[in-house]
């Protein structure tokens, strides 16, 4: 009787531990590429330590001269912004 019960509770340990485990099936490897798609690098100007900054295609730069921009707003070295319709603000840092 004894010995039943040893073999039925080393039966139940192994379905308990097969049920347990959680490895997956291999799947076979495809000659496929993955295609990574980089998002584009923005420009932008910000003021940083009281100093217009500008990164350009991923370079932080300081700004050595006051830029248009294409939507026809100036911008100026001391971080004056002066907009197309003459409307004026200073950045922030």
């Amino acid at each position: 009787m004894k010995k039943i019960v040893v073999v039925l509770a080393g039966v139940f340990f192994a379905f308990a531990v097969n049920a347990q485990d959680t490895k997956t099936e291999a799947k076979p490897q495809t000659t496929q590429t993955a295609t990574v798609t980089k998002h584009p690098m923005h420009d932008y100007m910000t003021m940083k330590e009281g100093k217009m900054m500008v990164m350009k295609e991923g370079k932080m730069t300081a700004m050595d001269k006051e830029m248009d921009l294409s939507n026809g707003t100036k911008v100026m070295m001391d971080g004056n912004v002066v907009k197309k319709d003459g409307s004026k603000m200073m950045m922030k840092e």
